[in-house]
């Protein structure tokens, strides 16, 4: 049995435990109220809403589980990405020829005798342009040597020590 009051009169009313959570009419001033529920529904709400409390927050805690793990795939992937790119670079930087320094020796010393050659040649030819460029090759040939022979003696100097 619960026992109540009513809501407009307050005069004290009695029902069956079945009836807990629905409306009834009070017999002394005909207000209908709705029945108070019985301590074994009371007892099954608040597990109820203990369960959902519980599963509300094992939602959330789910998805915040779900929002570390997408984090941390997106971490790796970047981690992955960026190591990918340092091996690439590294395969490029391996794969690239450069000249060595005997070699941009040896092509600054032929370009002046290349241009001695050519000027020769071209000098001893008959048309006056030719002449004329065969001397500018050798004019080009004379300062591209002595540049080489600057660049040769501030390279001893300074690198080598001798």
């Amino acid at each position: 049995m619960i026992k109540y009051n009513c809501d407009n009169c307050y005069s004290g009313l009695e029902t069956d435990d079945t009836l807990s959570g629905k409306e009834e009419v009070c017999p002394s001033c005909g207000k209908n109220n709705i029945v108070p529920l019985s301590k074994h529904d009371k007892k099954i709400q608040r597990e109820q809403n203990k369960a959902a409390k519980q599963n509300e927050k094992s939602r959330e805690a789910e998805k915040t589980e779900i929002q570390r793990i997408k984090r941390e795939k997106k971490l790796l992937t970047c981690r992955r990405e960026a190591v990918l790119y340092q091996k690439q670079n590294e395969a490029k930087k391996k794969n690239k020829v450069l000249p060595s320094n005997d070699t941009l020796c040896i092509l600054s010393f032929l370009f002046p005798i290349i241009g001695f050659i050519v000027g020769t040649m071209l000098l001893t030819r008959h048309d006056e342009r030719d002449r004329n460029t065969g001397g500018s090759c050798w004019f080009y040939g004379v300062i591209g040597f002595i540049i080489w022979i600057v660049i040769y003696l501030y390279y001893s100097i300074s690198v080598l020590g001798t």
